[in-house]
């Protein structure tokens, strides 16, 4: 099997992507979200011991099995060994454990892994497979993700929203990984790019370009299947599970989001946005773009010391 990672910025169209993918799509299967940061944030040759820790908070994936500590740890047989080679060991582990969640069956071509933080890893996720490994880069205007994050609650941390730290973070993040995909691509990294907009106008078009970008062909009506949604997941996917889309929400955030909000992912993801065909609202000098952005500052602080706090309060229960 081969495998292709399907990364994006959260709220803008995985789980879509993933459902049509596995409806019309043969011999690929879709995996439940999954996150290699931990495996990857292993550099140089680590101990055996600091790379056992890692490895076991590795294994805490909330769509998987509770515990795949032991069989991570046991894979790596070598206390100094090969870093790119642990890691696709590891990886390889996980993947198969995504594969079974998503009650996978027999003729597997193609595993695409659903994981936006990948975005930040590709190419060591393209190196560790060799170069076989494929990227989905899933893209959507950048307003229209911050306005989404700021109403809708983190599934696994129900207290707080998406965009937890405001329209500063959450457009830091949307740039940092549009900013890593882009020179991946450069680099001669295999990414094929995907539009939210085309995905919910023309949904076909985004299977047929997928497909050819895997070698894969349309499955015929009586061999279609669902993605499976995680329980957790599901209401804030509820558009997704009601069949169609509808597209008169693409364009929601201009009535959603406050000015002042606008500015400051306009200020952070202007050059970006215009890369990627995405024009600001309103024209701004560079002067009055850092303006805006110092202006929030001081509340962004607040933000993500309340987001701190109850990340070490939820530690402390454990």
């Amino acid at each position: 099997m081969r495998y292709a990672f399907l990364v994006s910025d959260s709220r803008s169209g995985s789980t879509l992507l993933a459902r049509e993918l596995t409806a019309h799509l043969h011999g690929v299967v879709v995996t439940p979200e999954l996150n290699f940061a931990r495996i990857f944030r292993i550099r140089g040759f680590p101990s055996w011991r600091g790379s056992n820790r890692v490895l076991r908070k590795a294994a805490v994936q909330p769509n998987l099995a509770p515990d795949l500590s032991a069989k991570l740890v046991a894979a790596t047989v070598e206390p100094c060994g090969v870093v790119a080679r642990m890691r696709r060991t590891e990886m390889e582990i996980l993947l198969d454990e995504g594969r079974k969640s998503a009650d996978c069956p027999g003729g597997i071509d193609w595993g695409v892994v659903k994981g936006g933080v990948h975005a930040l890893y590709c190419r060591q996720i393209h190196d560790a497979f060799g170069g076989e490994a494929r990227f989905i880069y899933l893209i959507r205007d950048p307003r229209a993700v911050v306005s989404s994050k700021m109403r809708t609650m983190r599934p696994y941390h129900s207290h707080e929203v998406m965009a937890w730290g405001g329209p500063l973070i959450a457009a830091l993040r949307w740039y940092s990984y549009d900013r890593r995909m882009m020179r991946a691509r450069t680099a001669g990294v295999p990414v094929l790019i995907v539009k939210y907009r085309d995905l919910v106008c023309d949904p076909g078009r985004v299977v047929r370009d997928v497909g050819e970008f895997l070698g894969l062909a349309e499955s015929p009506a009586a061999e279609r299947s669902d993605y499976r949604i995680p329980e957790a997941e599901r209401a804030i996917h509820r558009m997704v599970a009601s069949e169609p889309v509808n597209s008169h929400r693409l364009d929601a955030w201009r009535g959603e989001l406050e000015r002042s909000d606008r500015r400051v992912v306009e200020a952070i993801c202007l050059d970006a946005m215009r890369r990627h065909g995405y024009q600001p609202v309103e024209r701004r000098a560079p002067l009055l773009r850092i303006v805006d952005v110092t202006r929030v500052i001081p509340s962004t602080i607040m933000k993500v010391a309340v987001h701190v706090f109850n990340a070490l309060a939820r530690m402390a229960r454990r």
